[in-house]
């Protein structure tokens, strides 16, 4: 309908709402628009209900504004066409002698709105809701949370379609079968380890062989979960040096030997664990260190005797020569300069 149209309409039911003049005209204009006959029945003394019922009812808004607020309107006729749009089946689902039954096959066109029916509608039938909520993992897992009457089964059955619905049904719904919803939701190292951390009653050990390729959630899995292989989880964490020392620092029962041999392949992670690490070998960690120059200074700086930390140097070990590389070795030989200087100025005993 075009805007002069509807401003023609307008002017003509604000015009007879003051005038009362030739209602019956501006009636069958203001009915060309299922909006304006609805406010017509509302608003303008004498209007035909029902005249302005049907023209009302061609879109489901309006039918549905009409049963409610229209005294005199044909409820059954209104439901008929406000249901014919899942939403205002749901909202018509409140009013005064619907059909509920009626109401709830017009909403439940969707694992939402089904979902929404049974969740906020008195009187609605949850089976019928659920069969239609139980299309989507989401929605199933949601129904099973908040109704009471669920069927657990059937929703668990849907939920394990998708693995973040299986882990959050086996974590959030009583009743759960762990066995089932842990084998659908542990598909990787995530889910495995979220699995075994929040998951009464979940199988630890096949959580952590699902891990075996993952020194993060690996070493995350030794740390908070209790129940772990601690002697299985050290030799997945030490396939990574920066796991090993942090496995090593954390974790009570770690093999220091082991992690430090894992560490060691890093010259950063040699450095730091001879720093942090109680009954670290420094002699292996230097080894370690002495392959990068940078690290080499660091740790002479900060854990041996500079002299001494050079002489592990060699120049073949050390790894393609750079910027960093020259700068570091200057520092480390203006250091064995300072070291020197500050013993000659030591007056003698």
């Amino acid at each position: 309908m075009s805007d002069i149209t509807r401003r023609l309409l307008k002017s003509k039911y604000f015009f007879d709402k003051k005038t009362s003049k030739d209602v019956n005209t501006c009636q069958t204009l203001a009915c060309k628009d299922p909006k304006y006959a609805y406010k017509f029945a509302k608003y303008i003394k004498g209007a035909d209900i029902k005249y302005c019922q049907e023209f009302a009812c061609k879109d489901s808004e309006y039918a549905y504004l009409f049963a409610k607020e229209i005294k005199g309107a044909d409820i059954k006729y209104c439901q008929e066409f406000a249901c014919k749009n899942p939403e205002y089946a749901y909202l018509f689902a409140d009013l005064k002698k619907a059909d509920i039954v009626f109401c709830q096959e017009a909403a439940c066109v969707d694992a939402w709105s089904a979902y929404q029916f049974a969740v906020n509608k008195k009187n609605a039938n949850i089976e019928y809701c659920q069969e239609h909520v139980c299309k989507d993992p989401k929605y199933a897992y949601l129904f099973a949370k908040k109704i009471k009457e669920a069927d657990i089964e059937k929703c668990q059955k849907v939920a394990c379609q998708n693995p973040d619905y299986a882990y959050w049904f086996a974590r959030d719904i009583s009743n759960a079968n762990i066995e089932k919803c842990q084998k659908a939701a542990c598909v990787n190292s995530i889910y495995a380890y979220w699995f075994a951390k929040d998951v009464k009653n979940a199988n630890i050990e096949k959580c952590q062989e699902i891990m075996n390729n993952d020194p993060y959630r690996t070493y995350l899995l030794a740390k908070y979960v209790k129940g772990a292989n601690i002697e299985k989880c050290q030799e997945v964490v030490c396939t990574d040096p920066y796991y090993a020392y942090m496995f090593a620092k954390y974790i009570k029962k770690a093999n220091i030997e082991k992690c430090q041999e894992a560490a060691c392949k890093s010259p950063k992670y040699a450095y730091m664990f001879a720093k942090n690490i109680e009954g670290a070998d420094i002699k292996k960690c230097e080894e370690a260190v002495s392959k990068d120059l940078r690290y080499c200074f660091i740790f002479a700086k900060n854990i041996k005797n500079v002299e001494e930390c050079v002489k592990s140097l060699s120049i073949d070990d050390i790894e393609t020569p750079t910027k960093n590389t020259a700068r570091y070795a200057y520092k480390l030989a203006k250091k064995i300069i300072a070291v020197k200087e500050s013993e000659l100025s030591m007056p003698k005993g």
